[in-house]
């Protein structure tokens, strides 16, 4: 299963299972899902228009559409990944015999293998999806190399075999999905998350948390071409969860002046507004943030920077290629003062070797450590701390963008505690798996997604 865990680490395959959804309340067919689940999320066709959810199961089994497919599409839907890097959908039959019909037109073409009965079990690979069913449950694990097909098969087999006790039915995160009542519903531990996009999760829960004891649920709706998810962190800790409600009340209401900055292009943005001192104790004991401050620090006293911090804070990647190069971030933040720019000689004084803090205009600087790695920051007149790789990359952060975020987004950010905006466009150019861009139907449109906390 490497193949399909180092698939997992993408933010391409969250997108999928955002899409391809499922849950369902007093079924029998849900005992298949696994207790193990670290993500489960649950889909109302008939509330989700603006999803082409058909389109995507239908496409999926070789159909025009899935009324002819043969799953009960009055029943919810489910997506689960499981602790040991599966991912599934799974569906309640409505009538086997279609599935069978389809199955059999589509067996043996285009790369997909022939079907076999096993204990009143039907399996069949199909697209790297291998496929599970009898005439209750509809059951789909992948994506799936052919070399680790006879794995995936033995996990099927005893999620078909488990009753009620050894399933999600009988856990907390079962409980809570159960009573959302939103078209699209998700409950995820923050460890089923990508690293590098689960540190605003984590932000203020204690130093010995686990990621698996912090969880994430949210509800999901479309408009305007935007998913947006409404979300919430908790923890079925009653510690941790007392240490995640007292954080975000360090978190403040959003104002609309670094978001009309915000080029609608970028990767990603990220959006808050906190007072320095109260949160600069939040990102020390953050495990994710501690190697990124350790890296900032060494360059210059970021530490007395964000102490100076008070009100709008964002935070901007603009392409793929620049998600882990700290120099190519666009860090944006409005000052309470800026008494730190009187340790700037001594700062100049103290670089690493190699490396040299140079004085570009009034108040602006660049710290370099080789002529093609530059990180330009310095104080506006607006009294903004920004930074970036180069000058005018900095100065954008402060200043009317170009090419501004949609209104509708706008008005979606302003005065959430925090806001993660994701470009579907430029995911699908980062995504090495074809996965983002397979969803191209199911989308229908969507070019954001949007992740705020109230």
């Amino acid at each position: 299963m490497k193949y399909i865990q180092k698939t997992m680490t993408t933010c391409s395959v969250w997108l999928m299972l955002l899409f391809m959804l499922a849950s369902c309340s007093n079924a029998d067919y849900v005992n298949v899902i696994p207790s193990n689940c670290i993500a489960l999320l649950s889909a109302d066709l008939s509330k989700m228009q603006p999803i082409n959810m058909s389109q995507v199961f239908s496409n999926m089994l070789g159909s025009s559409s899935i009324t002819d497919c043969g799953l009960d599409v009055k029943a919810k839907l489910y997506a689960f990944e499981t602790i040991d890097g599966n991912f599934g959908l799974c569906a309640h039959v409505e009538d086997i015999d279609k599935i069978d019909a389809i199955i059999n037109q589509q067996e043996g073409k285009n790369g997909n293998g022939h079907k076999y009965v096993s204990d009143d079990i039907s399996f069949v690979m199909l697209q790297h999806w291998l496929l599970a069913y009898n005439s209750d449950v509809f059951v789909a694990l992948g994506p799936i190399m052919p070399t680790a097909q006879a794995e995936a098969e033995r996990t099927l087999r005893k999620m078909f075999n488990q009753d009620a006790n050894m399933s999600i039915v009988s856990t907390p995160m079962y409980a809570r999905i159960d009573t959302m009542q939103t078209p699209i519903s998700l409950v995820a531990q923050v460890q089923s998350l990508p690293e590098k996009f689960a540190a605003p999760f984590t932000l203020g829960a204690p130093k010995d948390a686990d990621a698996s004891q912090i969880m994430v649920s949210a509800s999901v709706s479309i408009e305007n071409k935007c998913l947006h998810i409404k979300g919430t962190t908790y923890s079925d800790n009653e510690q941790i969860n007392n240490a995640l409600k007292q954080s975000w009340q360090t978190f403040r209401s959003i104002t609309p002046t670094l978001v009309s900055s915000c080029d609608a292009r970028s990767l990603s943005a990220l959006f808050f507004n906190v007072k320095g001192g109260e949160f600069l104790p939040l990102l020390h004991q953050n495990k994710s943030m501690q190697p990124l401050l350790a890296g900032i620090n060494m360059a210059i006293d970021m530490d007395n920077i964000l102490r100076s911090v008070d009100g709008d804070f964002s935070l901007s990647i603009p392409s793929s290629s620049h998600m882990f190069n700290l120099s190519s971030i666009q860090l944006t933040a409005k000052l309470a003062h800026s008494e730190w720019l009187k340790d700037i000689d001594y700062w100049k004084q103290s670089c690493p070797k190699g490396t040299h803090i140079s004085t570009v205009a009034a108040n602006t600087y660049c710290y370099s450590s080789s002529p093609s790695n530059n990180f330009y920051f310095g104080v506006t007149p607006s009294h903004h701390f920004v930074c970036g790789s180069s000058l005018q990359q900095a100065l954008k952060g402060c200043q009317p963008s170009s090419h501004p975020l949609p209104q509708n987004i706008s008005t979606s950010i302003v005065g959430q505690r925090m806001a993660l905006l994701l470009n579907v466009d430029a995911l699908k150019q980062s995504d090495s798996t074809g996965l983002v861009s397979s969803l191209t139907s199911a989308l229908k449109g969507v070019h954001y997604i949007l992740y705020t906390v109230k």
